[in-house]
């Protein structure tokens, strides 16, 4: 199940839902208003915290409060967190419309950022990289922006490479000029192409959404809000 932030503000929207997932199971339709995740409000929550509470621990259950996209009545739908198996999905190739399938990186080594527009320069070898994908014309993605790049330099002065992907739906013009007016002090690449796909390769059910790797640019956390980021960094093995 894939989420987005609600444009009405206030809840989180069921962007797509995976044919065979607990979700689709349980009659979960895209278009859908969640809002509540086991009886907590998903209002002003973070959408990257949202799906932290959905995903859990497998085998155990969530209750989520949904508004269908009739928007009739709000129902309570318990799921059961199933293991889902998705292959690793290859880089959209230019017109790709195929629907996107999120797959957990977790673990993995991150897949190569160069058709991304990154190079060693932007992304030196051999240091923890903390990616964060975000949609600049949403507001959460702003807020996240904001918070990162108060950060920035401290985390700079400990090893931590930091990266930035627009990965919303952006003209490149629209996004030159948001580039140069926002000034952010951090590399800030655009997802070219099928950016649904492109986020896909990198694991983003929904925006913003970061990951954290190892100096081996092995997974070690994704999905996580950027309030977290420090506690994050504790847990990393062989932190700087």
């Amino acid at each position: 199940m894939v989420l987005q932030a609600d444009p009405g503000g206030g809840a989180v929207r069921v962007r797509s839902v995976l044919p065979a997932g607990p979700a689709a199971k349980a009659g979960i339709k895209p278009g859908s208003l969640i809002l509540s995740i086991d009886g907590s409000s998903t209002a002003d929550k973070p959408i990257a915290e949202c799906v932290s509470l959905i995903r859990g621990e497998l085998h155990t259950k969530v209750s989520l409060g949904i508004v269908g996209p009739e928007l009739r009545e709000t129902n309570t739908i318990t799921l059961t967190r199933e293991a889902i198996s998705i292959p690793n999905p290859p880089l959209p190739a230019p017109g790709a419309s195929s629907p996107p399938e999120f797959p957990t990186l977790t673990g993995k080594l991150l897949p190569d950022l160069a058709p991304f527009g990154l190079n060693s320069t932007n992304v030196p070898p051999g240091q923890p990289l903390l990616v964060m994908l975000v949609d600049v014309e949403q507001r959460p993605s702003r807020r996240a922006l904001k918070v990162l790049a108060g950060q920035a330099a401290g985390l700079r002065q400990r090893g931590i490479v930091l990266v930035i992907l627009q990965a919303g739906a952006m003209s490149d013009d629209a996004f030159a000029d948001w580039k140069r007016e926002a000034a952010i002090p951090l590399p800030i690449a655009s997802l070219k192409g099928d950016a649904d796909r492109a986020r896909a390769v990198l694991g983003a059910a929904s925006l913003p959404w970061l990951i954290l790797t190892d100096k081996a640019r092995r997974v070690a956390c994704e999905g996580f809000p950027v309030e977290d980021v420090e506690a994050k960094l504790r847990d990393l093995k062989g932190p700087p």
